[in-house]
């Protein structure tokens, strides 16, 4: 698989732009891209979009496909295929579920049967162009039900700021359900949690299976946030190996 390298496109943007003598101001003024994304491609801190990647190799005489690369031997080994539940569909769940179903088994699971019936029917239920692409043209392992050895909870939370609280209680029923149907499984909670929340819930539901990976994902833009990774952070217990392998899957 060939997958846009941030190291080789750093290196060309700023190799080709000192050859030109070019600042990355004039860079950004040639190419219609803010000066401040140009600094952060070439400190590999930016994916651009496929059009902002045309405009920069034809300013700076490039091919677009020259910066992606073979990464398929810098993978870690996978237990893939996993059996892994999401649950909740909106931009979070629904783009984590369209990722990973791609090499794994995976259930979507909402409450709303009209938005279980539009996945089921290969349908997106929120607006996202690469969402509605994958559904409809890719060989996805995806449907709704409830079980599993990896469960990404992505239900909704409520703060409120007059009170300075969250409402929580739409992931912990999710976690009170994964342990009475299959409490061995790892849960990854991507929904918007306090500080030191998961700690808390480990303690409270006696299950050191509970890691939380925040990401900051754009409505209408989440499935390509996920397939161009650059704010998802996941942490866990070093020592615990099915830990890690969800972190790793889930990162």
């Amino acid at each position: 698989m060939r997958k846009l390298s941030s190291v080789i496109l750093a290196d060309l943007v700023t190799s080709k732009r000192k050859e030109k003598s070019m600042t990355q101001q004039s860079l950004a003024e040639a190419t219609g891209i803010n000066r401040a994304l140009i600094s952060r491609i070439e400190k590999q801190d930016f994916i651009p979009s496929i059009p902002q990647l045309e405009q920069l190799g034809e300013v700076l005489g490039f091919e677009p496909d020259s910066v992606f690369a073979d990464t398929a031997h810098d993978r870690l080994p996978s237990p893939s295929p996993l059996r892994i539940a999401v649950a909740g569909t909106g931009y979070v769940g629904l783009s984590i579920a369209t990722l990973l179903a791609q090499h794994n088994h995976v259930t979507a699971v909402d409450i709303l049967p009209e938005k279980v019936d539009l996945i089921n029917r290969r349908k997106s239920p929120i607006q996202d162009d690469y969402i509605e692409k994958y559904l409809a043209e890719k060989d996805l392992d995806l449907t709704a039900t409830l079980d599993g050895d990896y469960v990404i909870i992505a239900a909704p939370t409520n703060y409120d700021s007059a009170r300075n609280y969250f409402d929580t209680s739409a992931v912990e029923a999710v976690i009170e359900l994964v342990l009475s149907v299959n409490p061995d499984a790892v849960m990854v909670i991507k929904s918007t949690i306090p500080v030191g929340y998961t700690e808390s819930v480990r303690q409270k539901y006696h299950t050191a299976n509970i890691i939380f990976s925040p990401e900051f994902l754009r409505e209408s833009k989440a499935l390509y946030d996920n397939l161009y990774p650059s704010r998802i952070i996941v942490s866990t217990d070093s020592d615990d190996e099915r830990l890690v392998v969800a972190s790793r899957n889930f990162a």
